[in-house]
Formats: C-alpha cells, structure tokens, sequence
C-alpha cells in the first residue's frame, strides 16, 4: 500500500524528480522514508490540520511517486509518476489517511501545440525584457 503525503502549497508534478527533507517527510506522513517506497500525494485545498482532515480538504487528482534516494544529510530524492483521480478516502484516528479508490489518469495533452508554442514565446520576450536591464546582462 502506498503512503499518502498530504501536501500544501507544493507543486508535485507527474515525471518529475524532487527533494524534500526526511523532517518535513515525516512530519506529512509519520513515518520514517525508506527508499523504494511508493507514495500519493495529495494536494490540500488550504493550510488544514491533520485532526480536521475531510473528503473536501484535498483536490481530487494527486500524483504517484516513489522514494528514489534517502541521504544521510537529511534529504530524501522522489521520483513522481503519473496523475490519479482520488475518489475515496477515509481518515484514521491517528491522522493517517487511506485511499480507498483511485483511478490512475493516462497522460494527454491539455494544451494544443500551437496555443503552447505561442505561450512559450510570450515567456521567452518577457524573461528577456525583464532580465535586459540586468547590468551582467549587457
């Protein structure tokens, strides 16, 4: 079974890999990270405690990873997966939280390559205007 890492305020992206400190891992979960297991992150809507935990407290896609890497220096590495549409969850008196039913979202496309195109050369002038007044930039 996976453990569940609610999370707030984070951006956990499908094929991503990302780091995160063994404190705030255990802090989320409870539990120690060990390389290899797998994990769903869950996103909370708002800044809740885990005692006020609901079915409404969490969007319903989240992201499956794995423990890559756990260090010695306190970091551990995470390697996300794919998107899941959770559509079931049940909160256990010790703050844990089950998924009870989730489907794993195949991934598409959510931008036409010509809409992603034009957006990705709107950020390129504007990264450059705003970097042009950079003296190093001259």
């Amino acid at each position: 079974m996976a453990q569940i890492v609610p999370v707030y305020n984070t951006l956990v992206l499908p094929g991503t890999v990302f780091y995160m400190t063994s404190d705030n891992y255990k802090t989320s979960t409870g539990q120690d990270p060990v390389s290899g297991d797998r994990l769903i992150f869950l996103i909370k809507k708002n800044q809740v405690e885990p005692k006020d935990y609901a079915a409404d407290t969490f969007y319903p896609l989240g992201v499956t990873a794995s423990i890559g890497e756990v260090s010695s220096n306190g970091y551990i590495e995470i390697k996300a997966d794919a998107r899941v549409k959770v559509e079931s969850l049940t909160f256990n008196e010790d703050h844990s939280i089950n998924v009870e039913s989730m489907i794993r979202k195949p991934y598409k496309e959510d931008l036409p390559l010509e809409d992603e195109q034009r957006r990705l050369e709107q950020m390129k002038s504007a990264l450059v205007r705003s970097l042009s007044a950079s003296p190093w930039a001259q």
